[in-house]
């Protein structure tokens, strides 16, 4: 496309680089483009042999644009300020429109001193200014001090860098003055792209130079073989030296040649793997731009990215109004983030940084919440759900004590045992029984039979009384009874009864004895049947 100057409102100035000047142009000079514009021309005093070699630039860059799609024309606008149509003068070519800057790339400069408030181009290279030399300047923000958009910007960067690549043509000159950026938008814009050319064009290197201290090692004069002409791999080394300088602003951020140690938060290690390679001295060692593209947005994600509550838990699920429950969690976040915690209420306590727990007064049933939020993101994560019960009331008068009430209660009395009812395990006793056990011999000489006698001494021992046992019953005169016979059980029966009757035994030793009685009768009994 091309626009005869003659029909142009050619307006003031607006600056000049090192091969042209631009100018503003009123109305709108471009059929079907409403877009402000500019007009480009070499700039008075230009070298008369470099200025076919500037035009050719702007004439490939036009027809480039030309010879477009309208989504790829699209996406070429939205990264670059790229020429749009050449301007001629009966005939000839004297230079080339172009779109003007957007107002948000750039920013008011107050005024200071004798230096009226003005305003400029928010460059790239600003993002490697100290916060000092801002504030100086008075240009500073809080955006400035943000490194995960600082690092989106330059995913930015590299993402215009790879679309050119894409369609096969080498940007050369990137610098901290050709690119502009807006925070508002975190929107990155090429400048001077008529410099820009196809990697096949043998001529580029009359166009595309180097900024100072932004020269890649192949293509400096010291090396052994010096490259002659930029291309991709040059443009990675450059987009490499953006990454380390324009990721923080810092005193001698743009002379840095590798990232600092330790690096920035933001840079992840992948990113800084990446970054390292894009300024290897050996190109084909070199990522692409592509790469370098997303490894940044990899790295941004992970910033950016909703903080995660990966464990969340309450100590108890009951509770009685106005008692505390505790609760406790773990979090997962790319960036620094703030807690907060709500009850049944509503109501959002904030926990100090880096607790883990917190305590939450029960006034009624509901939803314990964590709300966890970070400068890019927030999120709120339901801990459980509480129960609440109340204690009965309880009124007490003040002044008057209460009389408890306490039932009259039947008096005592002994219950009768019966020898076949009792069977209890019974401890050792500490008093020897040495009468009672004084008389096992006789009761084994003079009993009835032999069968008799160990059923005597079997039903003592079974009776859980020990040998020696304990005092059960006192003076017995058990050998005046062998001659009894069977009769013998009846009459330990009725010492027995009479004991108890006195109240001469105590509780556990007429337990025992009953005991006895019951096994010697039982013995008895199978005596009487014949039974062995």
């Amino acid at each position: 496309m091309n626009v005869e100057l003659s029909g142009l409102i050619v307006d003031k100035e607006l600056g000049r680089g090192g091969f042209g000047v631009v100018h503003r142009v009123l109305g709108s000079p471009v059929a079907g483009d409403p877009r402000p514009m500019v007009f480009k021309c070499p700039k008075p005093g230009l070298d008369p042999a470099v200025i076919p070699a500037v035009l050719e630039g702007m004439r490939q860059a036009v027809q480039f644009r030309d010879a477009l799609d309208p989504r790829d024309r699209q996406e070429i606008d939205e990264i670059a300020v790229w020429p749009v149509a050449m301007v001629t003068e009966r005939g000839r070519e004297v230079g080339c429109l172009l779109p003007l800057i957007p107002p948000e790339y750039f920013m008011d400069i107050p005024a200071k001193g004798n230096f009226p408030e003005k305003q400029e181009q928010r460059v790239m290279g600003y993002l490697a200014a100290p916060v000092k030399a801002r504030n100086e300047v008075g240009y500073d923000s809080s955006d400035f001090h943000d490194d995960a958009l600082r690092l989106h910007l330059l995913s930015k960067l590299a993402g215009a860098i790879e679309l050119l690549h894409r369609h096969g043509l080498v940007f050369g000159d990137l610098n901290p003055k050709n690119e502009v950026f807006t925070f508002e938008s975190a929107g990155v814009l090429l400048l001077d792209c008529d410099a820009v050319a196809h990697i096949s064009d043998g001529s580029r290197a009359s166009r595309q130079g180097h900024f100072p201290r932004w020269t890649p090692p192949e293509m400096n004069d010291k090396h052994a073989a010096p490259k002659k002409l930029q291309d991709f791999e040059t443009d990675v080394y450059k987009l490499g030296l953006a990454f380390v300088r324009f990721i923080e602003g810092a005193p001698g951020a743009t002379q840095r040649m590798v990232l600092r140690s330790p690096a920035p938060s933001v840079v992840t290690p992948q990113l800084s793997a990446v970054i390292g390679r894009a300024l290897d001295p050996i190109p084909s060692a070199r990522p692409n731009a592509r790469e370098l593209r997303q490894a940044a947005e990899d790295a941004v994600r992970s910033v950016v990215a909703p903080p995660v509550v990966t464990r969340a838990s309450l100590n108890k699920l009951v509770t009685l109004r106005g008692r505390d429950v505790m609760a406790s969690w773990s979090i997962r976040a790319g960036s620094p983030y703030v807690v907060e915690i709500s009850g049944p209420g509503g109501q959002r306590t904030q926990v100090p940084a880096g607790v883990v727990a917190a305590a939450i007064r029960v006034t009624s049933a509901g939803p314990v919440s964590l709300h966890v939020r970070t400068k890019y993101a927030s999120v709120t994560h339901l801990v459980g759900e509480i129960d609440c019960y109340e204690l009965p009331p309880f009124n007490v008068q003040i002044g008057m004590l209460a009389v408890p009430q306490i039932p009259k209660l039947p008096a005592f009395t002994v219950p009768s045992i019966l020898r076949r009812e009792i069977e209890v395990p019974l401890p050792a006793w500490p008093v020897s029984m040495q009468q009672l056990t004084d008389g096992f011999p006789t009761l084994g000489d003079m009993a009835p039979s032999e069968a008799f006698s160990t059923a005597v001494v079997d039903a003592l021992r079974e009776s859980g009384i020990p040998s020696p046992g304990a005092d059960l019953v006192g003076p017995l005169p058990l050998p005046d009874m062998l001659s009894l016979g069977p009769a013998f059980i009846t009459i330990l029966e009725q010492h027995f009864a009479a004991s108890v009757g006195a109240n001469v035994l105590p509780n556990a030793q007429a337990l025992a004895y009953t005991r006895l009685i019951q096994r010697l009768t039982e013995r008895v009994v199978q005596l009487e049947a014949g039974k062995p």
